[in-house]
């Protein structure tokens, strides 16, 4: 899923935009790591935000 990693604990949600990484935290599955992922990409990107 893009924007998600497993951790050991979890999957951790991350977004990258202009060279810095924002975080949107760590969840128990990767279902809800992956719509972190899209909302943050939402807040950051506005309407240029991709989906996936």
């Amino acid at each position: 899923m893009r924007g998600v990693s497993h951790k050991r604990n979890g999957y951790r949600a991350r977004v990258n935009k202009g060279g810095v990484e924002y975080s949107a935290g760590t969840f128990p599955t990767i279902e809800q790591a992956a719509l972190a992922a899209e909302k943050l990409r939402a807040e950051l990107f506005g309407e240029f935000a991709g989906r996936g």
